[in-house]
């Protein structure tokens, strides 16, 4: 999960037209969901607001920091998931009010598959436990949030309207389905039924900046046995994630560093209720 990453990244690419004053930022969430043998998928959705939807939908991308070139933003999506996944229905669309929202679902047959992702699942006496470890690293960029107390005078508090104009509209989740009910949640903010949840709205980081702080590091969700129709989901999972395997490029299937010959094609992505 490296939405705080992504925030920072597509937030600072904005910055370059921040001298016209104009606003918007994003909504992000990513929602995992775990099976008891540790396979699963993430659910993402990345909506851009105002003035960087405009942008967008006029140039077809956002500019990448280090080169200066357009980037699909659905390439910036697969790279916050860089690993051995299986995307399914990786699509973009305008929506309502001028946003521009992109949507998927990355499946992959192991946590550890997700190279950059530093979480673990594993098995207890109870049940399941999940944990996540997340780098706060790039939030010091951030008026407010350095880790230090931050900048101090009339130009750091320039920075920080700048950057509360360019945060409207702004919201994050984070969250994970365990196979079983959600018993205890560390750095999530709510637990109810399988899932546990970390959401951190505009509100929130506003405050945050204010008052020095920064969001959590840690999330852990611990859960119990195998709730009722996890297994007939878990066989439904297992046939799509099938599916999108035999359908993925010949490149993705090998070993990471090892090249697919040549000539191979990719196959084409089956559609809903083909098999």
């Amino acid at each position: 999960m490296r939405s705080f990453r992504a925030m920072k990244a597509l937030c600072a690419a904005f910055a370059m037209a921040a001298v016209l004053l104009v606003q918007g930022c994003l909504k992000t969430t990513q929602v995992y969901t775990i099976y008891p043998d540790g396979s699963g998928k993430c659910d993402v959705q990345m909506t851009f607001l105002g003035q960087m939807a405009a942008m967008i939908k006029m140039s077809g991308g956002m500019p990448d920091q280090e080169t200066g070139q357009t980037k699909d933003p659905k390439e910036m999506i697969k790279e916050s998931l860089k690993g051995k996944v299986y995307w399914d229905k990786l699509e973009a669309k305008d929506d309502v009010e001028g946003a521009y929202t992109i949507t998927g679902v990355a499946y992959f047959e192991k946590l550890s598959d997700l190279s950059e992702l530093e979480a673990k699942f594993e098995k207890t006496a109870e049940g399941y436990t999940f944990h996540l470890k997340q780098s706060n690293d790039d939030m010091a960029g951030i008026p407010g949030m350095d880790g230090e107390g931050g900048a101090e005078g009339p130009e750091a508090e320039q920075q920080k309207a700048m950057m509360k104009a360019m945060m409207a509209g702004f919201e994050m989740k984070i969250g994970v389905r365990m196979p079983g009910p959600v018993t205890k949640i560390e750095g999530f903010g709510k637990q109810e039924g399988r899932d546990a949840t970390f959401l951190l709205s505009e509100a929130d980081l506003m405050k945050m900046m204010d008052t020095k702080q920064k969001p959590p590091t840690q999330f852990t969700a611990l859960c119990g046995a195998d709730a009722e129709g996890v297994a007939a989901e878990h066989e439904t999972f297992k046939k799509r994630l099938a599916e999108l395997k035999a359908a993925a490029p010949a490149e993705e299937k090998k070993p990471e560093g090892e090249k697919a010959p040549e000539g191979e094609k990719k196959a084409e992505p089956k559609k809903d209720g083909d098999f």
